[in-house]
């Protein structure tokens, strides 16, 4: 996918990419590793911590805490911005300020996964457990509704003013989990913040009779604009 997304951009090797939302630096490393000079944007005290552990390496890294509401760019402008699975949490009244931090025949990559249901008679336990343990976040036909949702989620990043040439690019790929990481996965799932212990342990005995691992379908959206 990077790769893909530095192809339609053409930006220039040694260029700069400002990362909105990096977290724990997944997003960030890819161009750290290619030589680009990356800055680190995150609200989050403990994610810029582990975000800068992961990438203390890279000399040409740099990082900075705020919320991309209230952070300045200080007249800088960045040859590449990126979101990766943060995008949403921007306000809608604050991503005009895209066009201040973007640089002329600059580009916007904005990118989220989503996980899907697999065929394994698992999901369909899964599916009971959300009936049962989490009724308002449980919906009948999760397929149509993920559609729906990322339909929505590209037409937001389609809309963005001051860019063009959209690319729309979906990846597809599974990544197997035991119990323990299935778990971890869904409490950092801003949805599933407040649901009760017997809820992750009903879905935790359920991978465990399964076999204690499951192989998860994941679906990765990447959207890339340009600014002329």
């Amino acid at each position: 996918m990077i790769d893909d997304l530095l192809r339609l951009t053409n930006v220039p090797l040694g260029g700069s990419v400002l990362d909105i939302g990096c977290g724990t630096g997944k997003s960030s490393e890819p161009f750290a590793k290619r030589g680009f000079v990356v800055t680190a944007l995150d609200p989050g005290a403990n994610m810029l911590a582990v975000c800068k552990k992961r990438l203390a390496a890279y000399a040409n890294v740099t990082f900075e805490q705020a919320s991309f509401e209230s952070w300045s760019a200080d007249g800088r402008g960045f040859d590449l911005v990126i979101s990766g699975t943060a995008f949403h949490w921007v306000e809608s009244s604050a991503r005009s300020k895209l066009l201040e931090v973007a640089r002329r025949r600059g580009a916007l990559g904005i990118f989220w996964h989503t996980y899907l249901n697999g065929r394994n008679p698992f999901f369909e336990q899964l599916d009971r457990i959300y009936k049962a343990h989490a009724p308002t976040l449980y919906v009948s036909d999760l397929a149509a509704s993920q559609e729906l949702a990322d339909r929505e989620k590209e037409e937001q990043a389609l809309s963005l003013e001051g860019f063009s040439d959209w690319r729309v690019i979906r990846y597809y790929d599974n990544i197997r989990y035991d119990a323990e990481g299935y778990v971890n996965l869904l409490r950092t799932w801003s949805t599933h913040a407040d649901l009760s212990q017997s809820f992750y342990e009903a879905v935790g005995l359920a991978i465990h009779e399964t076999g204690g691992s499951i192989e998860k379908p994941i679906r990765t959206t990447l959207c890339v604009g340009l600014r002329p």
